[in-house]
């Protein structure tokens, strides 16, 4: 059975927009959006997409798999400071949870660590129904 930090995989994307996950666990979640000289115009793109992906991943880390499942997006918010040039980090850290909520906050920086968007993702978790 697949672990549940890998359930829902979007491996095909991530490598199509040369996005890596670096690591991921513990209600945390960072990636890596390479450089896309090639493809310029899809770099907002991958970026937008590693958010979105960083946020999910790292709310998931925080559930109980066993007695609870996400349930979809409640809120979803990224203000970007500047144009990115070259590779990207996107760090997501869940701040807070309740029983029925998880908040995500993510930072967007460059490799030399100066921030250029900041954003957070609100998500409803539910029990798992009972089979």
């Amino acid at each position: 059975m697949a672990k549940p930090e890998e359930f829902a995989s979007t491996l095909q994307v991530e490598d199509a927009l040369g996005i890596e996950r670096l690591e991921a666990g513990a209600g945390m979640a960072r990636y890596l959006v390479k450089s896309l000289t090639e493809y310029s115009r899809c770099q907002t793109l991958a970026i937008t997409t590693a958010v979105d992906l960083a946020l999910v991943r790292a709310a998931s880390t925080s559930i109980n798999h066993e007695t609870e499942e996400m349930n979809g997006t409640v809120e979803y918010n990224v203000s970007y400071f500047k144009t990115p040039r070259g590779e990207s980090i996107v760090t997501a850290n869940v701040s807070g949870r309740g029983a029925h909520i998880a908040v995500v906050e993510v930072s967007i920086s460059d490799t030399n660590q100066t921030v250029f968007g900041i954003g957070r993702g609100t998500y409803s978790v539910i029990a798992k129904k009972k089979i």
